[in-house]
């Protein structure tokens, strides 16, 4: 039994997957008309989602313990390891 060789890839420039040679011009052409890569988060995302996308993951969140600010997607466990959160107190409840 024969193993068909592996063909050489190159990475897409919108969504950086690794594309077989023979195919990556009409995989970038389509790839470029139907996404594009956020220039804030990296992300590639359908151009139809667009919107959504921004409305969604690009909204400013601000701690509610301190004054630290972030998009979403940067934002993360912040508040659950902020060091201003209160604590419980190990004499009370």
């Amino acid at each position: 039994m024969e193993t068909a060789a592996t063909e050489e890839t190159k990475m897409c420039s919108t969504c950086n997957r690794p594309i077989e040679m023979s195919k990556i011009r009409m995989h970038e052409i389509g790839c470029a008309r139907m996404n594009y890569r956020c220039a804030e988060c990296g992300d590639v995302v359908a151009k139809s989602e667009k919107e959504e996308h921004e409305k969604d993951a690009h909204v400013k969140l601000k701690c509610q313990y301190c004054s630290f600010e972030a998009i979403k997607t940067k934002f993360g466990e912040h508040e659950e390891k902020c060091d201003m959160k209160p604590k419980p107190c190990r004499y009370c409840e």
